[in-house]
């Protein structure tokens, strides 16, 4: 087994055993297929996304509009009704503790991740680290190190805890979040 297939089974084994799914598919192609398939199993038309440009699976905002999906584009202090399904790109993910992370020098764009009940979370294989450490150490590399600063790492559906220890899902963020793993070639 390659170093890459290892920290993509470390990462969804740690990233099920948080309470999310997953699924990986061979290329973007077969992920754009898995997402409309998703969708239309959702009974949802009217998705939140961010600009779709900044989703890494090329000629996905044709086959959305071409499925019928709506695309809304929340704004800070603008609530959506009916955003049950958001749309997002991970930054990269961490193998070791199956997170997911979001970067951008902007706040106002976490408000996507926070809104809707379920997700839906592209990830290229390509951007899945080790652990946190090498995430850094690759993005300073990179010259990201102000992105590094400014990322929501999030480790599987919000869940919280009453007194009695019961817990509930979906109290400050999506109860439900799906990865699509895709290989980029």
């Amino acid at each position: 087994m390659s170093m890459a297939e290892t920290r993509i089974e470390r990462f969804t084994r740690a990233w099920e055993q948080a309470g999310g799914g997953w699924e990986h598919q061979p290329d973007s192609a077969s992920a754009r297929l898995a997402l409309l398939l998703r969708l239309r199993q959702s009974r949802v038309r009217r998705l939140a996304a961010p600009a779709l440009s900044s989703l890494p699976i090329p000629g996905l905002a044709e086959a959305l509009s071409d499925a019928g999906f709506i695309l809304l584009q929340p704004k800070e202090r603008e609530p959506i009704e009916e955003m049950s399904i958001s749309i997002v790109a991970a930054h990269a993910a961490l193998a070791a503790t199956g997170s997911l992370v979001f970067s951008t020098l902007s706040p106002k764009r976490w408000l996507i991740h926070l809104l809707s009940s379920k997700q839906i979370v592209l990830l290229p294989t390509s951007v899945i680290y080790d652990d946190i450490a090498a995430w850094r150490t690759a993005w300073i590399q990179e010259g990201l190190g102000d992105a590094c600063a400014a990322s929501l790492i999030v480790s599987g559906p919000s869940v919280t805890r009453d007194m009695d220890l019961t817990p509930h899902l979906g109290m400050f963020g999506p109860r439900d979040v799906h990865v699509i793993l895709f290989d980029v070639r």
